[in-house]
């Protein structure tokens, strides 16, 4: 089913699932800007669906802010090497994080180097270490049951 405006979805859910709602929300100053988002905005501009306010927060983004997520790297995240060796000093948290599948391990990755700053790198580090140890997945990529 395709609808040409938000309102239109918007009616169509409140006469047929008066349950669920969807809510929009401004972006924030300084807030993350996905590579596919920022794509979009030419695609908006030729429909001619652009509005001031979302040509403003466009305008505002920050470079370093855009294409941060994991999947949108160049390069897979990488450990520093002094941070990789305390990673492998504990075979057990090596060998579980090794056998874990590449989504996970990319995202434990970049949870950890995308701290911005260095204590919570290595506070996350610890975690990874431990929780591995353990068996254990990271929380932020745990699935609940």
């Amino acid at each position: 089913m395709f609808f040409e405006t938000p309102g239109a979805f918007r009616a169509w859910l409140a006469k047929h699932h008066a349950a669920y709602t969807i809510r929009f929300t401004p972006r924030r100053p300084g807030g993350n800007w996905s590579v596919i988002n920022v794509a979009r905005i030419s695609a908006l501009e030729k429909l001619g669906k652009m509005k001031p306010a979302g040509r403003r927060a466009f305008a505002a983004r920050r470079p370093e802010r855009t294409g941060v997520y994991s999947f949108e790297r160049a390069r897979p995240a990488a450990l520093p090497p002094e941070d990789e060796r305390a990673l492998r000093a504990n075979a057990r948290a090596a060998a579980f994080f090794d056998a874990q599948a590449p989504w996970y391990r990319r995202a434990a990755l970049h949870w950890i180097v995308s701290a911005k700053r260095d204590d919570t790198r290595r506070r996350r580090l610890a975690v990874l270490i431990a929780d591995s140890a353990a068996g254990r997945t990271i929380p932020p990529l745990t699935r609940s049951p």
